[in-house]
């Protein structure tokens, strides 16, 4: 049962890529898109690195199936996924394993959204996204 809803999600995700703007647009520009994501700042570091982050998650919104699709570049463990309406205040707070890409439910409610990844070391990433 479990192999089998974990190939049903990976078909979904798959699908709901392909119907996404090949353009790479923000979220903002259109109802769909890719969601920016960049480190969180004033974040303690061992060092400091002066070459450019890479971001090891990616995510979109999907107007379609009014889904957030988030994928991983690698085994991250447990992540904490926060997503706030900073509109009217909806809110989510998930836990998701990173060894398979996830699918969040949102709904089309319009608004000004922030999402936050929060690794199990504490290390934080975020973006916005807006729901016209």
């Amino acid at each position: 049962m479990h192999k089998h809803f974990k190939l049903f999600i990976t078909i979904s995700l798959a699908l709901s890529l392909l119907f996404l703007p090949s353009s790479g647009a923000k979220a903002n520009d259109s109802k769909d898109g890719e969601i920016v994501i960049s480190p969180v700042k004033d974040q303690p570091q061992g060092h400091i690195n002066r070459s450019p982050a890479l971001i090891p998650i990616s995510a979109y919104y999907d107007s379609f199936s009014q889904n957030i699709l988030i994928s991983f570049t690698g085994n991250l463990g447990i992540i904490e996924i926060e997503i706030m309406n900073e509109t009217n205040g909806d809110y989510w707070d998930i836990e998701v394993d990173s060894q398979n890409s996830s699918v969040i439910y949102i709904g089309d409610e319009s608004g000004l959204y922030e999402i936050v990844f929060t690794l199990q070391s504490g290390v934080q990433y975020h973006g916005y996204f807006e729901i016209l």
